[in-house]
């Protein structure tokens, strides 16, 4: 199972090092961080010009992650429009370090339908993924 800290050896560099940057990009750079070593099985994008979204990806071994970011409408408020190489490498590893690591699907839904105040902006939006997990649980 990937530990936390563990979690950047399974990053994609080479995929998601190829992914557009502009203010309209993360969704890729979030579908595609960790490439064929994980699946997404749950996605959510605020329906914004800027907003936020929650991600889970699922490991071969059944080891789920969640992960969160927030995207801007322009250069001056998004940092992955037009950043450097060294820039995105640290935007990545900082969206990979912030994740939740579960065991379970079922641990990570749990998660997601508690009380999420708990968490800073944007793990709060881990609710949204409520639905489709407890669709992959239910089949």
């Amino acid at each position: 199972m990937p530990l936390k800290e563990d979690l950047e050896k399974y990053i994609d560099w080479d995929l998601v090092m190829k992914q557009v940057r502009y203010a309209g990009g993360h969704e890729d750079v979030m579908r595609n961080i960790f490439g064929s070593n994980a699946k997404v099985i749950a996605s959510w994008i605020e329906d914004d010009y800027q907003g936020a979204e929650a991600f889970a990806y699922q490991f071969t071994d059944g080891t789920v992650v969640l992960a969160t970011d927030y995207f801007g409408s322009c250069s001056g408020c998004d940092a992955w429009e037009d950043s450097s190489e060294e820039d995105a490498r640290g935007l990545i590893r900082e969206i990979v370090s912030s994740s939740r690591v579960f065991s379970t699907v079922k641990e990570a839904l749990s998660f997601c339908q508690g009380n999420l105040e708990a968490f800073n902006y944007p793990f709060d939006r881990c609710s949204n993924l409520v639905d489709q997990l407890k669709h992959i649980i239910e089949g």
